[in-house]
């Protein structure tokens, strides 16, 4: 947007290109692929298996065994 704003010449233009040119590949050419290379996680059967999985991950992953409070960072 800002290169629109400037005059029609050099090192504008080839800024705007470069710029213009990469807008449409990330749309047309990088999500797809991104599309077809990602693998979605299974889904759960049901709500609640994915609340008691998250909370297992939440349990598993915490540093303070003992269930003292510890201070935010």
């Amino acid at each position: 947007m800002w290169c629109g704003a400037m005059p029609a010449e050099e090192p504008y233009a080839t800024i705007a290109l470069i710029g213009s040119a990469y807008w449409f590949a990330y749309f047309l050419i990088i999500l797809p692929i991104l599309g077809i290379i990602e693998t979605p996680d299974k889904q759960p059967e049901t709500i609640e298996e994915a609340v008691e999985l998250a909370k297992k991950k939440k349990i598993s992953q915490s540093p303070n065994i003992d269930g003292s409070s510890v201070p935010a960072e």
